[in-house]
């Protein structure tokens, strides 16, 4: 054992089955808050521990341009954010480039004019800005993957406009439903910058109408990707639902030497039988005539 398993041509898909007594526990922080986790390979739980814990200040600053209904959803989910994590909620409203000076944390830019290089420079380091992105916008009937794994079974989110951009930088964070980014993560060492080439528009998308869009902001306000894995996904090595990465597995190689031989049973043709009884109606002709030439001599 320990050898590596040889390639096959057939595309085996492999499930592994734990024991359904098999615990895995550990301490991990969601929104700020700590939790025990305990997990099976049927389901995983969670134990808030600290409930009354002081937690800091989300100060976001909001540039709504022509877009003020757009900010408004924003500044609703913001405060959802605020009354779940238990944080207070710190919300400026800017609409003047001229002068722009902001140590807010959280930046959401709904302008239709793009954010210059120059304010981006100025902003301070750990600094998340949402912005959306210029660009033609067309019409589209697809839909809103929030998660990287796909939609699984949350209720889908349709998407009836886009921008179609050149260029979409960074990591894909939102995808649309030919897998092209709808929310896109570009970090530069001083902040994080998301594009969006999507609005928080009903007329855009009915995101901002659904009880995922507050979850699905939550990772860039709280910006605590790093505590839960890939963009508030959890991924902890006792979490006795995933596949165990150390196991063996056979290589997938479409053209490998590797043969498989296949029984199956098939009914006779009709014609064999047919061929069956002209045969065997010629035998017993043949054979009586033989016993009458027989009888004769």
């Amino acid at each position: 054992m320990g050898a590596e398993l040889p390639p096959v041509s057939l595309n085996l898909k492999w499930m592994e089955i734990k024991p359904a007594d098999t615990v895995g526990n550990w301490i991990t922080k969601v929104a700020n808050k700590t939790y025990e986790s305990q997990s099976t390979p049927s389901s995983t739980s969670y134990k808030l521990l600290n409930e009354n814990e002081n937690v800091s200040t989300i100060s976001a600053l909001i540039n709504e341009g022509n877009n003020a209904a757009d900010a408004a959803y924003i500044k609703a989910a913001l405060e959802a954010i605020g009354v779940f994590s238990g944080r207070s909620v710190k919300i400026k409203t800017w609409n003047n480039n001229a002068g722009f000076k902001s140590d807010a944390g959280l930046i959401f830019w709904l302008s239709d004019q793009p954010i210059s290089r120059a304010l981006i420079a100025n902003l301070r380091p750990g600094t998340r800005l949402i912005s959306y992105e210029p660009g033609k916008v067309i019409p589209i009937q697809s839909v809103i993957d929030l998660q990287t794994e796909g939609i699984g079974n949350d209720p889908v989110i349709t998407l009836s406009k886009r921008i179609d951009a050149k260029n979409t930088p960074g990591q894909a964070i939102w995808t649309d439903g030919f897998g092209k980014p709808i929310l896109s993560l570009e970090s530069s060492g001083k902040i994080k910058h998301y594009h969006l080439y999507v609005k928080f528009n009903p007329q855009w998308t009915d995101l901002v109408w659904s009880e995922q869009f507050v979850k699905a902001i939550m990772p860039i306000v709280l910006s605590e990707q790093e505590e839960t894995g890939s963009f508030g996904i959890e991924d902890h090595p006792r979490d006795q639902r995933v596949w165990n990465k150390n196991l063996q597995t056979t290589r997938y190689q479409p053209k490998s030497g590797t043969t498989a031989e296949l029984t199956t049973t098939q009914p006779l043709n009709p014609g064999i039988w047919i061929l069956a009884l002209l045969v065997f109606i010629t035998e017993r002709i043949l054979s009586l005539r033989e016993k009458k030439e027989v009888k004769n001599a």
